[in-house]
């Protein structure tokens, strides 16, 4: 999957400037083994200063060049089942959460609870369904918005961003949100954080 878009530019090696196209993709296996990559082909025109154009009012006179990257070739593990949360391999994963609340919270009065999460090395697309823990039903009312979520490029790979909001009204003078725990592989260590 295209992850950014063209990055042009140009850039001097040596005494020769170049045109630079840079184009990024992401690539995710859908089963163990090998995963063979295809090198990209890259097929241009080169102002050639050395040739004589046919018509040389309206032309400068060019050369046709051709580059074939190397394939690249890699081996997909299986995904890690000692354990019975959903699987969710990536670089790095942060939780924070907000309240939108700005003193105690009071019985039949809603407040808001944010909950913002960012995983590097996933697309928004690609994740479980997250089952996010509720106050007890006689605390009070929850109400959960639609999720939001979208894909960024970030670094050399990409990053899904995912906010749920919650709208809680409590029933009682007091009212326990749950703690939210996400079990995540950490690709890097090869362990569950």
């Amino acid at each position: 999957e295209k992850i950014s878009e063209s990055n042009d530019g140009e850039e001097l090696i040596g005494n020769t400037r170049y045109r630079v196209l840079d184009r990024r993709y992401v690539a995710f296996a859908e089963r163990t083994g090998t995963l063979r990559i295809r090198g990209p082909v890259f097929r241009g025109q080169l102002i050639d200063r050395q040739r004589r154009s046919r018509f040389p009012s309206f032309s400068l006179p060019t050369r046709g060049v051709q580059a074939v990257a190397p394939d690249i070739e890699l081996q997909v593990a299986a995904a890690d089942a000692s354990t019975n949360a959903a699987w969710l391999p990536a670089r790095r994963v942060r939780l924070a959460e907000e309240l939108d609340l700005t003193g105690p919270a009071e019985q039949n009065q809603a407040f808001s609870r944010s909950v913002q999460l960012l995983i590097d090395g996933q697309l928004h697309t690609q994740l479980p369904s997250f089952n996010w823990p509720e106050p007890p039903r006689e605390q009070g009312q929850t109400y959960a918005e639609p999720l939001q979520s979208h894909t960024q490029a970030f670094g050399d790979g990409v990053r899904a961003n995912l906010i749920q909001r919650f709208v809680h009204i409590p029933q009682q003078d007091r009212i326990r949100l749950p703690e939210i725990r996400l079990p995540w592989f950490n690709i890097k260590t090869g362990n569950w954080e």
